[in-house]
């Protein structure tokens, strides 16, 4: 399986007075127009995915939009293990229920996307850090179903460098 790792692009300043629930804080406008670059940049390292999986938080399910409108990618699947704060054995668990040789993308939060990839490619889920930026993507590849310690790291990158292979 592959596993692409997105984290949802630039968002508004957290404000309980604009959004009393962060749920709902969405993306700013550089941010839409940054990620809509990147997703570019995106579709020539990962032309083509079998599930497009996302957080229910609205900058999460913005960011995994743009990936479906600019990249012809599948129907987003919301999920709410993918949620900020939501425990990781969930996102964990869903994973492990994904094709073994499919292509999965999903669209979430820090420190999740961090512990996600700590767990697959180190065994744990707080051996590594990552400086893991808004719009950012980390492939990992398993030889089968994902498995703690059972991934292989092929690339991270951050938004920009993203941005820069759509503009080449």
């Amino acid at each position: 399986m592959n596993l692409l790792l997105i984290r949802h692009a630039i968002a508004e300043e957290q404000s309980a007075k604009q959004w009393p629930d962060d749920a709902d804080r969405p993306l700013t406008q550089r941010g839409i127009r940054r990620f809509r670059t990147a997703a570019l940049g995106l579709g020539t390292l990962v032309p083509e995915v079998d599930r497009l999986t996302s957080s229910p938080f609205v900058r999460a399910h913005q960011t995994a939009t743009i990936l479906e409108d600019q990249l012809g990618w599948p129907e987003i699947e919301l999920h709410p293990q993918l949620a900020a704060g939501a425990p990781l054995a969930g996102a964990i668990a869903l994973l492990a229920e994904c094709e073994p040789r499919a292509t999965v993308v999903v669209v979430g939060h820090e420190p999740t996307m961090s512990l996600l990839a700590s767990a697959y490619i180190g065994g744990t889920a707080s051996q590594l850090t990552f400086d893991w930026r808004r719009g950012g993507a980390a492939l990992i590849e398993f030889e089968r179903a994902p498995a703690a310690n059972g991934g292989a790291l092929r690339w991270f990158l951050p938004p920009r460098l993203l941005r820069t292979l759509a503009a080449d």
